[in-house]
């Protein structure tokens, strides 16, 4: 049965977790899986105290007996009679080399569709669809649970910032937030490199064709560094020509640099076939 998180759990979560209680404990006072108490943690932001496991002593005679037993039998009914945890018994297995055969593989699969736990993958195959297709929110999921997971009139997404804000991209280049459409597919417009900004507000907008890049050996993530005298705009295909190895590198290294590209190439066909 799926469980139903209200508000009084989220206050039960912060008052527990004040408390100094771990995600298991507080699960089993409220009666839910601890991954939901972990998750809901997240959301919430509130801290949880980290659950450290006693480590389980393997024994000779207990690998002996996972050895044994491994290939052919469930994990949950080895570590119930070794006295471990699921999880300890995995990781000595990886550590022993052991895997399931592939009859137990077979065989497992093979039950779990006789005991009908995959009833609605089964459904979906035959229909080339989801099991739920078509039908009302309402007939497959409680009212209750749907409201639970919807977002508020007003709610804003965890990862919203407001206009005006700062990001260094993957590639380091510092932007800012000029907009806050959330069109789909128009949020990319929202945010405009700092470059772009600092030179358009002392020379207006950026001529057709052209980018606004950093002077050699000026670039830089810090805004109050940024500042026209070490900033250009130049023609895309001059900002290409500087990018390119044949004028960045040593003639002889750059010839080897195409030849290398020339001979991956080659490779790349002949194990694809098309040579």
């Amino acid at each position: 049965m799926r469980f139903l998180w209200t508000d009084a759990h989220t206050r039960a979560l912060q008052r527990l977790a004040a408390k100094g209680l771990a995600a298991p404990e507080i699960a089993a006072r409220i009666g839910c899986d601890p991954k939901l108490v972990r998750v809901r943690a997240i959301r919430h932001g509130v801290t949880l105290r980290r659950a450290i496991a006693r480590k389980f002593a393997w024994t000779p005679e207990a690998e002996a007996e996972l050895s044994r037993r491994y290939e052919s039998e469930t994990a949950a009914a080895i570590a119930a009679d070794i006295g471990c945890t699921e999880h300890a018994l995995y990781m000595k297995a990886h550590a022993l080399g052991l895997r399931k055969s592939s009859d137990w593989a077979r065989e497992c699969t093979r039950r779990r569709w006789a005991e009908g736990r995959h009833e609605n993958s089964r459904a979906g195959l035959a229909k080339g669809r989801g099991w739920n297709t078509g039908l009302p929110q309402s007939e497959w999921m409680a009212p209750q649970a749907a409201a639970a997971t919807q977002f508020r009139p007003g709610e804003m997404p965890y990862n919203w910032v407001p206009v005006g804000s700062y990001r260094v991209t993957t590639a380091g280049d510092l932007e800012q937030k000029v907009a806050d459409d959330r069109t789909p597919g128009m949020s990319r417009r929202n945010w405009k490199p700092v470059r772009v900004l600092v030179w358009e507000a002392a020379h207006g907008p950026v001529p057709k064709g052209h980018v606004v890049r950093f002077r050699d050996g000026k670039a830089t993530t810090e805004l109050a560094a940024i500042t026209p005298d070490i900033l250009e705009c130049i023609t895309r295909a001059e900002n290409m020509k500087r990018n390119s190895f044949w004028e960045n590198l040593p003639p002889d290294v750059a010839r080897l640099v195409q030849l290398r590209g020339a001979l991956n190439r080659k490779i790349n066909n002949r194990t694809r076939g098309e040579e």
